[in-house]
């Protein structure tokens, strides 16, 4: 027996009257409740608008089709049993239909009688929600995936005449864990249009699989996937996190035979705006080669009651089937402010704050969270206690050294030959710019030097840099108070 089947056989023999269970996988589902109904001797029903009430008397199978009606005979059978109800929220719109349910479990309740109920869409009724526990099913594991990709294999021949199989060992082990975070039937459909389209299934399908898995993931419209071209080794000075991420890599992915590590759990990176915060986001997810997938917390807000909770619950969801992975969260401390937000919004805030402070905590999926902030003041301070996050560090303005080498970077990223220029004298002269200041620079000077026919130089940038006022000088006071309070309570990055 699985785990899944294990925690599905407690909550029967607990007698809770009422099992709820949010899922696509409904016959995934059933099949489970089935086969745990069976090992404990319990009598299985099962319940649809399409089907009626199934075993029941042929002349109560049409009547049975309206769930009132249905639990009207479910109350009268005698002895114990298992009644699995398929989509029913519907249904409970009606006040007599969801009072008759409420006085079903009341009275199934300390028996062996429970009702469980599924759907893709199950949101709490306040009228259940002491009768109701909630089961959270999870996607299919390895095992059952590599059980598929061997059914879909033995199936080519007959279903797909001429069609080719060449999986090495190796190779059929990254099909399946690039399947992982798919239902059954998404990893049946996905396997059959990477046959569809090369009449094969080969090592060269996993491209496939990962784009198709990618569009299921962004489905929701609250995340997105992030292009990652560069490394950390691309990124000027933040030396002590680019060690501090190096010896995290083992953790979140273990070599095969390595002795099991606690997985990382995330970092935030709090500093001066421009600084390199985000570049390092995506940094981290290239380095480890790893998807990068950022979640945009201003459309997890929503009109109803409840919405904006499903939100996040549904973007968490949907990054956990992508893991490993990492998670950005851009400027977080507007995302999920403070709860004293909450007094204008209702609790939505505070709501929204427990349930991500949950997930940072008890998450068992290998999802590395990286966010970022530039003020403290609105920043929860739940989400920056050590279990939630490893470390916090702090991203300050770049020193003489760190200025050096952002402007070799920058320059031989637009094909100029940094001994060419005196990189100490501009490093010098660039006192008190960040990492995005300094581009900006580069990018002015090479503007005048095309208009003006003549090859950028030193000079040129010089002029450059004498032109712009850094944010270090137009708000001196908002980033010598945020320096003051991360000495002492953050990790510099250099």
């Amino acid at each position: 027996m699985d785990v899944a089947a294990k925690d599905l056989a407690v909550l029967l023999k607990s007698r809770h009257p009422l099992i709820v269970c949010e899922t696509v996988e409904e016959q995934r589902f059933e099949a489970l409740v089935r086969e745990v109904s069976g090992s404990l001797a319990l009598p299985f029903w099962s319940w649809s608008a399409a089907s009626g009430l199934q075993p029941s008397h042929p002349q109560d199978a049409e009547r049975s089709a309206e769930l009132a009606y249905a639990l009207r005979i479910v109350r009268k059978t005698s002895g114990d049993g298992t009644y699995l109800l398929k989509d029913p929220m519907a249904h409970l719109e009606n006040a007599a239909t969801l009072r008759l349910l409420r006085e079903t479990a009341q009275e199934f309740a300390d028996s062996a009688r429970t009702i469980v109920m599924v759907g893709p869409s199950m949101p709490e009724k306040p009228e259940l929600s002491d009768l109701a526990v909630r089961f959270e099913f999870a996607l299919p594991g390895p095992e059952e995936l590599r059980a598929l990709l061997e059914r879909v294999v033995r199936a080519l021949p007959r279903q797909s005449p001429g069609a080719r199989v060449a999986l090495s060992r190796a190779e059929a082990d990254g099909i399946v864990s690039d399947l992982q975070g798919l239902t059954l039937f998404e990893a049946e459909r996905a396997l059959a249009q990477a046959v569809v389209e090369d009449h094969a299934l080969t090592g060269a399908d996993r491209a496939r699989l990962r784009e198709l898995k990618k569009g299921l993931v962004e489905g929701g419209g609250l995340l997105e996937f992030i292009p990652t071209p560069e490394g950390l080794d691309q990124l000027g000075g933040l030396g002590k996190l680019k060690r501090w991420i190096a010896t995290r890599k083992i953790g979140l992915l273990p070599d095969p035979g390595d002795r099991g590590l606690d997985p990382p759990k995330g970092i935030l990176l709090l500093g001066v705006q421009g600084c390199g915060k985000s570049i390092a986001a995506k940094a981290v997810a290239a380095t480890w080669g790893l998807p990068l997938l950022s979640l945009d917390a201003g459309k997890l807000l929503a009109p109803f009651v409840g919405e904006s909770e499903r939100n996040l619950r549904d973007a968490l969801r949907r990054v956990e089937r992508m893991a490993p992975c990492v998670l950005w969260i851009d400027e977080i401390e507007k995302a999920f402010v403070s709860s004293r937000s909450a007094e204008s919004d209702g609790g939505v805030s505070k709501r929204l704050i427990g349930m991500l402070l949950v997930w940072m905590q008890e998450r068992a999926a290998r999802v590395f969270l990286v966010a970022t902030a530039n003020s403290v003041e609105e920043l929860p301070p739940e989400l920056m206690r050590k279990g939630r996050v490893d470390e916090i560090f702090f991203v300050d303005l770049p020193g003489p050294a760190a200025r050096a080498e952002i402007f070799r970077l920058h320059l031989a990223r637009r094909a100029e030959d940094g001994a060419r220029f005196d990189v100490p004298a501009l490093a010098a002269a660039s006192e008190g710019f960040s990492g995005a200041e300094i581009e900006q620079a580069v990018v002015a000077a090479l503007y005048e030097a095309r208009a003006g026919g003549y090859p950028l130089d030193t000079a040129a940038l010089l002029v450059s840099l004498r032109s712009t006022r850094p944010l270090s000088v137009t708000r001196a006071e908002p980033i010598a108070a945020l320096r003051r309070w991360a000495a002492g309570r953050c990790v510099p990055t250099d």
